[in-house]
């Protein structure tokens, strides 16, 4: 596995006995070639002074999507690997999953909590809807702007087939601790074995 990218834990980041003060967001560090992953330049790694998520974006102007399933985040103590997730959530069912991909623009919210649905996603205009039952952080309602009415099955039958239904964002869930407990370490981003 390959370094893509390190996030300070606490907003300092020592390396090489350097100290180096940033701002919870990526850390592009001079690292030996050998340990860079190819994906290095096209993937950021963000947190909002939040200890509940990170944000991974994928950037530039690449016209293939990057599989992140299977890339794990560390933090020296605990490693957590990205899961699968499903492309069109239902309720009430079993969700089929399959690896999940971003392509450029998209980003992926990674929570350390379970999913309150049970699975990883992919947001559409109707997973507001999910919130009238579920508690989700950040807010679904902050990603999309649709209405609040009815229930989410009903409105993934009346709009699953519009040209505008999934949004540029995936919800995953790790379901474990945070990695924000090591106060003066780094999490780290690996790519999954390329």
């Amino acid at each position: 596995m390959y370094i893509i990218a390190l996030l300070a834990a606490l907003g300092v980041l020592v390396v090489g006995g350097v100290a180096l003060a940033i701002s919870r967001t990526t850390v592009h560090l001079p690292l030996p070639q050998a340990d860079l992953s190819p994906f290095a330049s096209r993937v950021s790694l963000h947190n909002l002074q939040n200890k509940e998520y990170l944000t991974l974006s994928i950037v530039g102007s690449y016209s293939d999507p990057i599989r992140i399933s299977g890339w794990t985040l560390e933090n020296g103590k605990t490693s957590i690997e990205l899961p699968e997730g499903t492309l069109l959530l239902r309720q009430g069912v079993v969700n089929t999953k399959q690896p999940i991909a971003l392509y450029p623009g998209e980003e992926a919210v990674i929570s350390f909590r379970s999913s309150p649905v049970g699975v990883s996603f992919h947001v559409n205009t109707c997973s507001p809807l999910l919130e009238k039952f579920q508690q989700f952080t950040p807010p679904l309602t902050s990603s999309v702007s649709t209405s609040t009415d009815g229930f989410y099955n009903d409105c993934v039958l009346a709009h699953e087939r519009d040209a505008n239904f999934y949004t540029g964002q995936w919800r995953i869930f790790a379901g474990t601790p945070s990695l924000f407990n090591n106060e003066h370490g780094a999490i780290t981003l690996r790519d999954a074995k390329v």
